[in-house]
């Protein structure tokens, strides 16, 4: 897409024609927040912080609220995003640590431990596609993954 169709495309009025900037946007800044000093101190701020960096940067309040709500839920019985931007990123980010993981053969060894996230993250698509109704194809995401 040629910068000018871009910026075209990001001012259309209309929220369904944003969608993909915003989702593109999100994704982009969504990690951003943790090389902040705030973040590094206090590591239970991330996404948060994130939202509040955009916010002050004047990013719209959908790509903020979505760079804050990708890492719902925090646990098993965490809140899920709101979003729709939220989601994605979310289901995107744990999807790729899973596949990531297996792709270098650093899977489950049968232990109790979680040194990689793999449960968290494994749990968290759940969440997501539970708590949205969403269905998905696993074998389509690991591929696309």
């Amino acid at each position: 897409m040629a910068p000018s169709d871009l910026l075209a495309f990001a001012a259309s009025p209309e929220p369904e024609a944003r969608l993909p900037w915003a989702l593109a946007r999100a994704a982009y800044l969504s990690k951003a927040d943790l090389v902040s000093q705030m973040v590094f101190e206090f590591p239970e701020l991330q996404g948060t912080m994130g939202r509040l960096y955009a916010q002050l940067e004047g990013q719209p309040d959908d790509v903020a609220l979505a760079i804050e709500e990708h890492y719902l839920p925090r646990g098993a019985e965490g809140r899920i995003p709101r979003g729709d931007l939220g989601a994605l990123i979310g289901l995107a980010d744990r999807l790729d640590t899973v596949v990531g993981i297996f792709s270098v053969s650093k899977g489950p060894s049968g232990s109790r431990r979680d040194p990689f996230g793999l449960r968290r993250a494994v749990i968290g698509i759940l969440s997501i596609l539970r708590g949205r109704r969403l269905h998905l194809s696993f074998q389509a995401a690991v591929d696309e993954a």
